[in-house]
This record gives C-alpha cells, structure tokens and sequence, in this order.
C-alpha cells in the first residue's frame, strides 16, 4: 500500500496545516486556581478565558505539559522542548514581564520559525530607556514584522504599582484581542511543504497517520523519505512526542513494533495524487481494509489505545 502511494504522489504539490489550533502562553507566574487575584499579566490572560474568545484555539503552556518528565521523553532539557513546541503552534504569545520570559524573548528571537509568528507584550516602561530588551530582540523583531511587538500602559489594563492583583483580566483581552488577530493574519505561514521545517514534518507526521490509519516506526520512515527527509530515530522520538503532548498523535505497541496514530481533528495536509487513488475516501478504505487483513494486531492496537 505505501509503494503504490508514494508511485503515485505528486509530492511537490503536498500542502501541510495545523490539524488542531493552539497558542503557546510563556510570560510570568500563574497563580493557583484558589488565589482571587492574578498575579501576572500572563496569569490575567489565563483569566479571561481567551482561548474561546481567539480562533477558538488551545491555550499551551509549557509547565503544564506533565508528559515531558515521562521516563520515554526524548529531550534532555525543557528549552529544547520549548522551542520544538513553539514551532508547531499557530502562535507564541510572550509577556516579557520577568526574567524567565526575558530569557524566552531572546531564545524565541533566535529562530525563524518561531519568531515568524511570535507577539510579545510588553509594559511601556521596559521600552522607554536603554535595555537589552529594547535594543535586542524588540529592535529585531519590529523591522522584521510590524506587527510581533505590542505595548501596553498600565493605566490600559489597571496594573497599580508592582503588583497585578488589580488587573481586569477582561479588560486586558479586549486590549488584546485586535493585536492578536493582526499577528495572525501577518505571521500566516506558507502550506507547501518545506522538508527543513520542523512544524511541517509534524503536520505531514500527522497527515500520513490520517492517511494510513495506523503506522509503525519503518512505514514513517520509508513516507518521509519519499518528501526527501531522511528521519532517524531521534527526529522521530521527537516528532511524535511533541504531537503527543499537544493531543495531536498517540502511540501504542502491536508486538515488537510501536505504532502511531493521529487523534481527532481536522486534516494535515492535502495530496496530489494520479488516477484512482486521487479518490481519499476510497483509498483510506482501501488501506484500512488492507491492514484488517494483514495485520490486524495494529487496528486492536489503536483501538484499545483510545478505549473503542
């Protein structure tokens, strides 16, 4: 079945999208749920439940995602993990507010990929005098991208003093709202398939699992070699450890053989292919249908891994 795919794709014609919208949030402390007051900006967009109200796209927070302290997790430090999960998101939205997210701005700002469709916000006061933030990556990303750098006033989102404790977490993303789907439409990336980025090995990881139902390490391998991407196990491990973590994929074992599948959502990527297998519907039965005869074990696989 991959063979008479791959003879059968035109695969500088492949386009490759998000199959599931989210935004990663980086910026100050986030206070528990018990706390009346927000104790950062980050915190008071938490608040205002602003996933709903932008794209309807999932809030990620990196310190949220448990599965990076699993013992099969393949990055040995969180900011490599960071940065692989901040290129597969729709955006980064940063407040520079404290020293961990200086120390963000500065990482983020270093890579195309991510600082393509990063926003930074930031309190006019960090801008009004010499800093490293000022004449580093602000300066950066506001000749690169009219729109990445949005400065708020205090008196804008009622910030009194040191402490965000009055904040109307509202109020703040009605302040925000607009900026946010400017950089949006601004940082909309390409859909052909670039074989160097990581976000569209993701995406295309994705579409072959929606293509093919179910997958084991070898198959993968053999599909992205016919996208020219030589995938070795790491870049594996990688890619489909960060589509886990943000419910992208899932994994099980069918025998000797770990076996991937994609979750719910919506489809990865458009394939030119000739004659008959220019039919999805068709083909994807076709291929189902083949590995309920061939190889049962990794059609129970999948099942009993999301509990059908």
């Amino acid at each position: 079945m991959l063979s008479a795919f791959i003879e059968n794709l035109n695969a500088d014609s492949t386009r490759v999208y998000s199959p599931k919208p989210y935004f990663l949030l980086c910026g100050g402390p986030v206070s528990s749920i018990a706390d009346p007051h927000p104790i950062s900006l980050r915190d008071a967009f938490l608040r205002a439940e602003a996933g709903v109200a932008i794209k309807n796209a999932e809030i990620v927070q990196i310190e949220e995602i448990q599965e990076y302290f699993e013992k099969d997790c393949p990055y040995k430090d969180l900011v490599e993990f960071e940065r692989d999960i901040a290129q597969i998101s729709d955006m980064v939205l940063l407040f520079s507010e404290s020293p961990g997210s200086f120390t963000e701005l500065g990482s983020f700002s270093s890579y195309r990929e991510i600082h393509e469709k990063l926003l930074v916000v930031v309190q006019s006061k960090y801008l009004t005098k010499s800093s490293f933030i000022l004449k580093g990556p602000v300066t950066f990303l506001r000749r690169k991208y009219k729109n990445s750098v949005f400065s708020i006033t205090n008196g804008q989102v009622g910030i009194k003093g040191p402490s965000f404790s009055s904040v109307k977490p509202e109020v703040l993303l009605s302040v925000l709202k607009s900026p946010i789907n400017e950089r949006l439409l601004e940082s909309k990336g390409r859909t052909t398939f670039q074989k160097n980025r990581f976000s569209h090995r993701c995406k295309l990881y994705i579409a072959f699992l929606k293509e093919f139902s179910v997958l084991k390490d070898d198959e993968l391998k053999v599909l992205f070699d016919a996208f020219g991407v030589k995938l070795s196990d790491a870049l594996l491990d990688r890619i489909a450890f960060c589509c886990k973590c943000v419910r992208w994929s899932g994994a099980s074992q069918a025998g000797f053989d770990r076996v991937h599948f994609a979750l719910n959502g919506n489809e990865a990527a458009k394939f030119e292919l000739n004659g008959e297998y220019a039919d999805k519907l068709r083909r994807r039965v076709e291929i189902r249908q083949h590995w309920i005869q061939t190889d049962p074990a990794r059609i129970d696989a999948h099942a009993e891994a999301v509990g059908l």
